[in-house]
């Protein structure tokens, strides 16, 4: 089974920030998969390197500012190559990656969703416009899981030995 770990992660107090924490809120609601962890955080840490080398995909979920407000990107990730210093202080996905590769020895596929904010003033609520972009969100986020879940499903299917493989060995 395809093991999926998501951390939305950003300031709940300030506003479109905290997208990544109002969605994870909503996800584990939802998510009661015993293969499916959700985490809501303030900011990523290297404490999370241990979750994430445990998962097969990383999902994590961001605010991001920019020119376009409510564009949702999707990046795929991978550890960061120049990890030199054993702790930073501004934590990436990709240094988070990284970490759970160099610590544990095993890596989860990671995959950002961004999404350019509206506002990043003082404010627990995501301002209306971000409301409906959450909405979007959710949506791809949920698609995304089921999709690794039928490609896992698939694989599982393909690798499994026959029932006539079994009937001879018995």
């Amino acid at each position: 089974m395809t093991r999926i770990l998501i951390i939305g992660y950003g300031n709940p107090l300030r506003g479109d920030d905290g997208i990544g924490w109002h969605a994870a809120n909503v996800l584990r609601k939802e998510l009661t998969s015993e293969t499916i962890r959700v985490l809501s955080v303030q900011q990523l840490a290297p404490e999370l390197a241990e979750e994430v080398s445990a998962a097969d995909y990383t999902i994590f979920i961001d605010a991001d500012s920019g020119p376009l407000p409510k564009q949702i990107t999707i990046t795929n990730l991978k550890p960061d190559p120049l990890l030199q210093k054993p702790f930073h202080h501004h934590m990436t996905p990709e240094l988070l990656l990284s970490y759970a590769e160099s610590i544990y020895g095993r890596v989860s596929q990671g995959i950002l969703f961004s999404v350019t904010g509206n506002s990043f003033e003082f404010n627990e609520q995501l301002s209306k416009p971000f409301q409906v972009t959450l909405k979007q969100l959710l949506d791809r986020i949920r698609s995304l899981i089921h999709t690794l879940n039928s490609e896992s499903s698939a694989k599982q299917l393909h690798t499994e030995t026959p029932p006539s493989v079994l009937a001879i060995r018995q």
